[in-house]
């Protein structure tokens, strides 16, 4: 059996699997952290605030593609830059 392997057997449940992204380092500071929590990751990585802000920076034009490669809904996305632009005249 492969030492990589091995040692990721010597953790329970997700944490074999954590291990395996972030290291046996960080694996420690995750479960000090976040030990008998349930831990539910959005869908999303960035926030819809992060996203309107990189987008109010574009072309409208881009806005579209933006919206793709985040995750959300084109029109939605475009009532919220939009909505911030005026807010900030």
């Amino acid at each position: 059996m492969k030492s990589k392997e091995k040692n990721k057997k010597r953790y329970a449940g997700i944490y074999q699997e954590l291990v395996e992204i972030v290291g046996e380092d960080l694996i420690s500071q995750i479960y000090e952290r976040f030990h008998g929590m349930e831990v539910s990751m959005p869908s999303r990585l960035y926030s819809i605030e992060y996203v309107i802000e990189l987008a109010a920076k574009e072309d409208p034009s881009e806005w579209k593609k933006i919206a793709r490669k985040y995750g959300y809904n084109e029109k939605y996305l475009k009532r919220l830059i939009l909505e911030k632009l005026e807010s900030q005249h």
